[in-house]
């Protein structure tokens, strides 16, 4: 008779311990190459969403029109053709480590919910309704959320200034999905989260270089006198807008816009 042995218990917990590190290994090992593939879809995704903000943004500034809208109230001087608020978070060239990581948000000094604001046209038909080309078109930051905020009707005090069905706490399942409150009435786009930064430029068609002492800080001009006039009845020649984004970092971007009129 053949005298047979099995594992004894000491070789079988043995076997068990080096078979849980083995799997242990094996489950730490894929769980990073899941967390590295999840970070890199992410930021490609946040890339993708950065690129195509930049593109409706040079958009909307290339087909800008140097027109004044005009007050329903007779009292109140026409807007200027482009509105731009001053914007400098202090995340760029020598002011970088002065900026904030918390989200961003721009308030207006004139109360309004955006930072720049002009009129637009070439604005597509495709259903071809009865209705203008022309588009009123503005960018806002609120909680690092950018927002563009788009609307049919223009020399309208009435809808220009009720901002009632905007909502910049609401969530978008796509990118720049298009939020109405009312048929006539403002209509917001989620472009970017995670904007913690973000300063802007404006280059006057009267320059004579493009050294720093020739843009201006904001749009109109601050000073008040015949600079400030020119400037609420023509467009800047060229607007320089840099985003600082969480986990990203420093993104810039040039735009020019048609000659001024």
């Amino acid at each position: 008779m053949t005298d047979q042995r099995g594992f004894t218990l000491i070789e079988m917990m043995v076997a068990v311990a080096l078979t849980g590190l083995v799997a242990v290994g094996a489950y730490q090992t894929f769980d990073q190459a899941v967390l590295a593939s999840t970070g890199a879809q992410e930021k490609a995704d946040q890339i993708n969403r950065l690129d195509r903000s930049w593109r409706l943004l040079e958009q909307d500034l290339q087909h800008a029109l140097a027109r004044q809208n005009v007050s329903t109230n007779d009292f109140d001087q026409a807007a200027s053709a482009l509105y731009g608020a001053q914007v400098d978070s202090g995340h760029f060239e020598g002011d970088r480590d002065e900026g904030s990581n918390e989200p961003l948000t721009i308030d207006n000094p004139e109360g309004y919910p955006w930072f720049i604001r002009m009129t637009r046209g070439a604005w597509l038909n495709p259903l071809n309704t009865l209705r203008s080309n022309l588009r009123g078109v503005a960018y806002h930051v609120a909680d690092g959320r950018l927002w563009r905020l788009h609307w049919p009707v223009l020399n309208n005090d009435e809808l220009e200034l009720d901002y009632s069905s905007l909502d910049f706490q609401r969530e978008a399942d796509e990118f720049a999905e298009d939020f109405q409150g009312t048929p006539s009435g403002m209509r917001q786009q989620l472009l970017l989260e995670g904007v913690q930064g973000m300063a802007i430029r404006y280059l006057p068609g009267a320059a004579k270089s493009t050294d720093a002492s020739s843009w201006h800080r904001q749009w109109p001009s601050s000073d008040g006198g015949e600079d400030n006039k020119n400037d609420r009845a023509s467009l800047p020649v060229a607007i320089e807008v840099s985003m600082y984004l969480e986990g990203f970092g420093e993104s810039t971007r040039l735009f020019l816009l048609s000659a001024p009129s």
